[in-house]
């Protein structure tokens, strides 16, 4: 027992002698309970879903409508001069939906007995496919409360069922049976109105308050994306922190062992050696982008808006992940550490960046920070070349925030590089 006692000992001191694993081991736990403590706290409250909303009626109920979504505490109303521009901010993820208010929403809006319910036109982010059921609800919510309120006072109702009787008797499009029985009914409920002093809203259930339509985000022509066209960038996003993980993994054990002192003994310099480890991790980070890609396109459907754009894009998440790589591999001491430094800090930067939770569903203080993480940009630089229909122009932003961090990353690890090994003491 003694034995086991001293073998369980000499591990133990092991792991706290590798300070960098031991911070890693125990430290980024408790980064993953706080971060999901804090998206998840009821102390934050609901987030306001961000939406672009047009107004094409330009009514005094469509802006009123338009003021009460304003006002909500679950929607953020950015208000926009036509479709185009609301199609631009719900593409380049600055908005989850748009919301278009048609000409006639107002009269049908404050008469929903002459035309039908109020008629509105919603497109969602293809990527934000969560957020559709919600929107919709919290529309179909504030157009309810319309006819609520409408219900509620027995005087706007009746103009408004007067205003539905005129406009049936001029309509010679309905049928003969069916605009009779409507005659009759809206005639029957008037007379009880003028009789009783109560609400209609219980003669209303079934009544459809407003009538969604789905308005198209991507371009036809390109064709809508499915759902693997959304999470196959996502999914990249882990073989890339894999690749990540293998080289610092293998410059951690190549140093250890004097291996990068026996290859500078060859005619070959420092520059060298790590320009080609470099080289090797930038062909394996786009060979799994371009890999898996070519998996997607060939066999789940997905289509390419533009080939020269979605391998820039490649090229600039390559960039970006050898950097990062060559900085990780100098940050930690041992296989171990490197291993947990990479994993540690790239789960976070994943979750931050939208690979495995929707931007959508974090706190506004944290979405705002998301722009730090390498992973946002990785994922629209691919979306954008993929479906998003960027052009050249939108795809440089992203493209150089990602050369950017792997030029800088890059640097600063070679700067740092230890080529002195624990075993030989050289130089």
């Amino acid at each position: 027992m003694r034995k086991i006692v001293a073998l369980a000992s000499k591990d133990l001191r092991l792991l706290f002698r590798d300070k960098s694993g031991f911070a890693f081991t125990f430290f980024f736990p408790l980064v993953f309970a706080l971060f999901f403590g804090l998206m998840y706290s009821p102390d934050s409250g609901p987030e306001a879903v961000p939406i672009a909303v047009v107004d094409q009626d330009s009514t005094a109920a469509s802006q009123a409508f338009v003021a009460r979504l304003d006002s909500s505490t679950e929607l953020q109303v950015h208000r926009a001069v036509d479709t185009c521009t609301a199609r631009e901010l719900v593409r380049k993820r600055r908005c989850v939906a748009l919301v278009v208010l048609p000409p006639g929403f107002g009269q049908r809006r404050q008469n929903p007995f002459a035309q039908g319910p109020p008629r509105i036109l919603l497109g969602f982010d293809p990527a934000q496919n969560a957020a559709a059921g919600m929107v919709e609800g919290i529309l179909t919510k504030y157009a309810a409360e319309d006819l609520s309120d409408l219900f509620a006072d027995p005087r706007k109702f009746r103009t408004s069922i007067r205003a539905a009787l005129d406009s049936l008797q001029e309509d010679t499009s309905l049928p003969t049976p069916r605009k009779r029985s409507l005659l009759s009914f809206l005639s029957e409920l008037d007379r009880f109105l003028a009789d009783e002093d109560t609400s209609a809203s219980s003669h209303m259930q079934g009544f459809e308050p407003l009538k969604v339509e789905t308005l198209q985000i991507v371009n036809p022509r390109s064709g809508p994306p499915n759902a693997f066209a959304v999470t196959f960038p996502q999914g990249i996003v882990f073989g890339i922190i894999g690749v990540v993980s293998g080289f610092s993994l293998t410059l951690v054990t190549e140093r250890k062992n004097g291996t990068l002192d026996r290859i500078r003994a060859l005619p070959v310099t420092g520059t060298q050696l790590l320009a080609g480890k470099a080289l090797g991790c930038f062909a394996a980070v786009v060979g799994v982008v371009i890999g898996l890609l070519l998996v997607a396109v060939a066999f789940f459907g997905v289509r390419v808006h533009s080939w020269p754009l979605l391998l820039a894009a490649s090229a600039s998440v390559g960039v970006a992940f050898v950097g990062l790589m060559m900085l990780f591999a100098v940050l930690g001491h041992s296989e171990r550490s490197v291993s947990s430094l990479v994993w540690g800090v790239m789960l976070p930067l994943a979750m931050l960046g939208g690979a495995m939770i929707p931007l959508m569903f974090m706190p506004s203080w944290l979405r705002s920070i998301s722009s730090l993480s390498p992973v946002k940009w990785a994922i629209l630089s691919l979306e954008g070349a993929l479906w998003r229909g960027f052009s050249a122009k939108e795809m440089l932003f992203p493209c150089s925030v990602l050369l950017a961090i792997g030029i800088a990353a890059f640097f600063l690890g070679v700067k740092l590089f230890p080529w002195t090994t624990a075993e030989n003491g050289k130089r």
